[in-house]
């Protein structure tokens, strides 16, 4: 048995997490069933519906509470925003609080109170159990009317990235696998730090002004972006994704050298093993044939690999040994498989290169990191670096709201 390392105390680790791949019970398929705070008020006018155990029903009062609590209340809008949709032990992981606590403070039923944020669950009916709800961004502006102005720069930063906050599109499932998948390697493997969809755009990685991202990066402390396909099923295009990446890769300008692509295969394991295996084999199919097609341009090294989630996961709270080294497979290459860790095999254009390893520090303000990788003290000295001006709450610079 793999021995593991974590990079965090047991109440946050991922040994304690209900494992969205082999644990979670999907019914209907891979989307949640959402309660929002509008839809409870329509039914509960209607029929005398009761609100949800723990909620607030006053949304007055649950305002107080959160600007009570803001720091903490923003750090799990700004996980949400970046992962769209997280289990509440997830939110714990990311904020830095036991899922317990984070129940017992009322802070996301507050947060659902509201209207800032949603919870879902996955079984036919909810059965008014807290620990098994998801959570995703439902109102936008009721967290920039009634959260942002209650926050010091520093906090907004760690809110927002710096970006505008995102309402998910849907794909539970998916986005559940993908910050899980980020949580392990932040807790597990030597990376620098892991980045979020809503961060995983390819203006950041080229320089190109698209709106494709992929699910997830972990940079490596040389600076080299391993971006992280989670693909749970096929279709149609799924070829020309991984064509469009392949000559990502291959195309000179900013970034050329310091990227690579892996695919992780996350097959339903309660499906079909032969619809597994045929999934299997059409993204290995995809990755030779773009290879063919862009590989000479990829600085003579493979930049696209692939893995089944259960290469790395093979049932619930296991880890293989292939994981702690992400050790993946390069379909017909030589070596086949080998460590996406080892800069020998996968290396990066400038290594250890200023601008590309600033992430790592910079990704240590945000709320869409893992709490273990985060440093909260050293807002004031990237903030100043970054230009901004040491301000207290952002209510203190804002105009008056009519």
């Amino acid at each position: 048995m793999p021995v593991f390392t974590s990079r965090t105390n047991s109440g946050l680790s991922a040994v304690g997490r209900e494992d969205p791949m082999h644990e979670t019970p999907w019914c209907g398929g891979s989307a949640a069933t959402w309660i929002r705070r509008t839809k409870a008020d329509v039914e509960h006018e209607r029929s005398r519906t009761a609100y949800p155990p723990g909620t607030i029903r006053d949304k007055d009062e649950a305002r107080d509470l959160v600007a009570d609590h803001a720091a903490t209340s923003a750090a799990a809008i700004g996980a949400l925003a970046v992962h769209a949709t997280l289990s509440v032990e997830q939110i714990a992981a990311f904020v830095g609080i036991e899922a317990a606590d984070l129940i017992a403070s009322g802070l996301l039923q507050a947060l659902w109170s509201m209207g800032a944020a949603k919870f879902g669950h996955v079984t036919s009916t909810w059965d008014r159990c807290w620990e098994r709800t998801l959570w995703t961004i439902d109102d936008k502006e009721v967290i920039a009317t009634h959260v942002l102005p209650l926050l010091s720069r520093a906090e907004e930063l760690a809110m927002t990235a710096g970006q505008d906050i995102h309402v998910s599109q849907g794909h539970d499932r998916h986005a559940l696998l993908a910050a899980e998948l980020a949580l392990r390697i932040a807790e597990y493997t030597s990376v620098g730090t892991v980045l979020g969809e809503r961060l995983s755009d390819l203006t950041s990685l080229f320089g190109n002004h698209t709106t494709r991202r992929g699910d997830l990066i972990a940079v490596r402390a040389d600076g080299l972006r391993i971006v992280l396909e989670v693909v749970a099923h096929d279709n149609q295009k799924f070829g020309e994704k991984v064509d469009f990446w392949a000559e990502q890769l291959a195309t000179p300008g900013r970034g050329h050298g310091m990227t690579m692509v892996v695919f992780v295969v996350a097959a339903d394991p309660k499906g079909d093993a032969s619809r597994a295996r045929g999934l299997t084999g059409r993204v290995s199919a995809a990755i030779v044939k773009a290879r063919v097609k862009h590989g000479a341009d990829w600085r003579g090294h493979d930049r696209m690999g692939m893995v089944s989630w259960s290469d790395w996961f093979p049932a619930a709270g296991e880890m293989s040994q292939a994981f702690s080294s992400l050790l993946v497979r390069f379909p017909e290459s030589r070596p086949t498989y080998a460590s996406v860790l080892d800069a020998e095999v996968v290396p990066c254009a400038h290594p250890r290169d200023r601008e590309y390893v600033a992430v790592i520090e910079n990704a240590s303000l945000l709320a869409q990191t893992p709490a273990w990788l985060r440093s909260r003290d050293r807002a004031p000295l990237l903030l100043r670096r970054m230009g901004q001006p040491q301000l207290g709450r952002v209510s203190e610079v804002m105009p008056a709201r009519a």
